[in-house]
């Protein structure tokens, strides 16, 4: 727990460094991943004093649900990170295009079609 902290801290002072997409990947992850760490650090204070209730159903559901934070920060992640390189994409073709209307027309088509 100690680590993620110190990592959670480590993205948070990278944060202005970052591209756009990036700072809203981290402004997005960043509350998940801290609830995560909070709540596994209780569960794990709380079991340390109650081994009986590792068996309990209402644990094992619980625990099941805190397992499953990580792939949505992925997915998150993952989707700014897209976005972030569509981004990139679209501004290097609208660098090569002219003409003003060449990119007034390239948006609209891109709007369009997405």
């Amino acid at each position: 727990m100690n680590r993620i902290g110190d990592q959670l801290k480590t993205l948070e002072a990278m944060r202005s460094m970052a591209a756009r997409c990036q700072q809203e990947a981290i402004d997005r992850t960043l509350p998940i991943a801290s609830q995560a760490a909070v709540t596994t650090s209780a569960a794990i204070n709380y079991l340390n004093g109650n081994h009986r209730l590792l068996l309990d159903p209402h644990y094992i559901g619980y625990s099941q649900q805190v397992g499953e934070l990580p792939h949505d920060m992925r997915d998150i992640v993952d989707a700014h990170l897209k976005i972030g390189g569509a981004r990139d994409r679209i501004r290097t073709v609208e660098e090569t295009l002219a003409d003003p209307a060449e990119i007034v027309s390239f948006r609209q088509a891109c709007v369009t079609d997405g």
